[in-house]
């Protein structure tokens, strides 16, 4: 599996985190976040889809995406239909200040992405591993490489691909328990740092390939 790069993601301090929180006018949000591509594969509408079951339980969350909003226009449709768009925020591409921030301010990094119909499918979560180094737990499709950037139970939880309903309860657990969002974020920190650094990953390539030779 691939690494990501503990030095440029980190957490962070409050002040940093609450900028990010005073531009979006996120102030009181409980804040889920996705990052990538906003399309199909990477399933964004199946969190939206589970919006209205977390707004039951939690009012105050609000679902913000990152990256290039391809598929923004039928998302936000499907965000007015279930009349939770304002609890949607597409916040387009940004810069790698503001997006470690974004990552710094989730209670819950999420990404549901779906086997596409040309074949396609997650590989591995690159941005799971990044958001676990700022100690955030991941909910991630189980079915694709996502699954192997988790320990599930223990740093996140794996849901079925286009499922809104388990979706929505495994972020839930992180939303309302908060000793357990904490504890498996720190997990999954801990984890990221002993075996999931690009200088991990490449001691184990470099190991593997010699054993070949």
């Amino acid at each position: 599996p691939n690494g990501a790069d503990e030095a440029r993601f980190k957490v962070l301090p409050e002040n940093e985190v609450k900028k990010f929180r005073e531009k979006f006018s996120l102030e009181q949000a409980r804040i889920i976040l996705t990052v990538g591509h906003v399309s199909d594969r990477k399933g964004q509408d199946t969190v939206i889809r589970a919006m209205p079951k977390i707004l039951e339980k939690v009012p105050n969350a609000h679902y913000c995406m990152i990256g290039l909003p391809t598929e923004k226009g039928r998302f936000q449709k499907i965000a007015q239909e279930l009349r939770v768009e304002k609890h949607i925020h597409f916040l387009g591409a940004v810069d790698s200040e503001t997006l470690l921030q974004a990552v710094n301010a989730c209670e819950v990094f999420v990404m549901t992405s779906r086997h596409a119909g040309d074949g396609s499918f997650e590989g591995y979560g690159i941005a799971v591993v990044e958001a676990a180094f700022c100690a955030k737990p991941a909910v991630v499709s189980n079915n694709c490489g996502l699954a192997e950037a988790i320990t599930e139970g223990e740093t996140g939880f794996g849901v079925p691909e286009n499922d809104a309903g388990k979706t929505a309860q495994a972020i839930l657990k992180f939303l309302e328990d908060e000793a357990l969002k904490l504890r498996m974020g720190e997990a999954a920190r801990r984890r990221a740092l002993a075996e999931q650094t690009w200088e991990k990953r490449a001691r184990a390539y470099d190991y593997f390939l010699r054993g070949l030779l």
